[in-house]
């Protein structure tokens, strides 16, 4: 009996000594929120299949056509020391990077040394949304990695572009790591604040 060949993310495997089950199936939650241009959260252990989820997510979605969509990690801005003008440069840079992995040139948001606005996440996903015809759909890893100020920074920014939805902000956004987002706001408000 020959042996049926599957495709994953990263090629060709054979079942024989690979398995990978569709990570995007009983999803349709996703979907729906996606639809509904709705921004959520996913949270998970390590190892748990997150990343791949979102790297066959964006590229689904990107096939089907009617959203551009983009995975990258803020996890480069992940560290205490970080001050919050370096913190915008440098997840503004991985998004930049990534985009080329999941969208044509047409699609990528201009480069980072060519903006000549502020360089802040809100400013630069506002002005790539607005040149574009298809609403984005923006997926975002290791959220739970950014510390203290660039984290509000950051969850500050992307609430400030959301009523511009999706026009001329990302329409749906996912915040993903290992945290649930009640553990976000304890990060980002002392316990004694609630």
């Amino acid at each position: 009996m020959k042996s049926k060949r599957y495709f994953n993310t990263t090629g060709f495997c054979d079942p024989e000594i690979h398995y990978m089950i569709d990570p995007l199936r009983n999803q349709n939650i996703i979907f729906d929120m996606i639809e509904k241009r709705q921004y959520f959260t996913i949270h998970a252990p390590r190892q748990t299949g997150k990343t791949t989820l979102l790297h066959e997510l964006a590229h689904r979605l990107n096939k089907e056509g009617n959203y551009i969509s983009v995975v990258f990690s803020v996890e480069s801005a992940g560290y205490r020391s970080i001050t919050e003008e370096t913190a915008n440069k440098k997840i503004i840079n991985s998004l930049y990077s990534s985009s080329g992995q999941y969208l044509n040139e047409n699609n990528c948001p201009i480069p980072p040394e060519k903006y000549t606005k502020d360089l802040t996440l809100e400013n630069y996903l506002i002005d790539w949304a607005s040149s574009q015809s298809k609403p984005i759909v923006l997926l975002l890893d290791e959220i739970d990695s950014l510390y203290d100020d660039v984290l509000v920074s950051i969850l500050r920014q992307l609430r400030n572009g959301f009523q511009g939805r999706p026009k001329h902000f990302p329409s749906t956004i996912a915040l993903v790591g290992l945290r649930d987002v009640r553990d976000y706001k304890l990060k980002v408000r002392p316990e004694k604040l609630h």
